[in-house]
């Protein structure tokens, strides 16, 4: 390989890595940019982020039927290309019901509706059949019609327990007296068991893997160029 040849090599893979990971690089950026504020001192507006223990009242689980404070379930599709079989999001809800975030200097109220709650990981509902459809289609879901097999779909739920640590980015609401959190269209509500620390790490180690991933991948490619052409 050339100097040049390896210069475009270098060039295409930063341009491919850039664009794979430019949304992780943006939630990043605004991670940073967001001190994490106690509740006592927020300021009157602006994009804030809060630690504290997730109160409010009981609700129940649409799929697990478990209690909890705040519940979201996700339908993933199987999608199959060539070389590879992923899951797609088609289908997200979020529980409406307003709870409550105290760090022991104040309380605020969070609402989640549209919100991304980020867990570690969620329950895989293992129903099958009518019991899961009713289920899904209760919460909105109108997409049985076009999917062929349920054994193409995941169906995940996430909850946030009563008095459970949390981790909330949002954007601040006053009236009057009340204060509270909600998302934006193009910023919603994050919702985090894990810590600002932690939250970072994972987003960091995904970009760093994506550049190891299309790093070898172009690399791969290139060596099958060449040898196509020596050949």
């Amino acid at each position: 390989m050339t100097l040049a040849g390896g210069l475009i090599l270098i060039g295409l893979w930063l341009g491919l890595w850039f664009i794979l990971s430019i949304s992780m690089i943006r939630q990043i950026q605004l991670i940073r940019r967001t001190r994490t504020t106690w509740i006592s001192a927020l300021p009157d507006k602006g994009r804030i982020e809060v630690t504290g223990k997730a109160q409010g009242e009981s609700i129940s689980s649409p799929m697990g039927e478990k209690p909890c404070v705040v519940w979201q379930v996700e339908v993933l599709k199987i999608h199959q290309s060539k070389n590879r079989t992923t899951w797609k999001r088609i289908f997200g809800y979020t529980s409406p019901n307003s709870f409550v975030v105290d760090d022991s200097t104040g309380k605020i109220v969070i609402m989640p509706e549209d919100a991304e709650i980020i867990l570690p990981e969620g329950d895989l509902i293992e129903e099958t059949g009518e019991i899961l459809w009713g289920k899904l289609e209760k919460l909105g879901f109108q997409d049985r019609a076009v999917l062929r097999e349920s054994d193409t779909i995941q169906v995940y739920e996430r909850r946030v327990n009563d008095g459970e640590e949390i981790y909330v980015t949002g954007y601040l609401q006053r009236r009057n007296t009340d204060i509270s959190l909600m998302g934006k269209p193009s910023d919603t509500l994050a919702i985090r068991t894990q810590s600002e620390a932690s939250t970072l790490g994972r987003l960091y180690g995904q970009v760093v893997l994506k550049g190891i991933m299309t790093f070898f991948i172009l690399l791969g490619a290139a060596i099958i160029y060449y040898g196509l052409l020596l050949s």
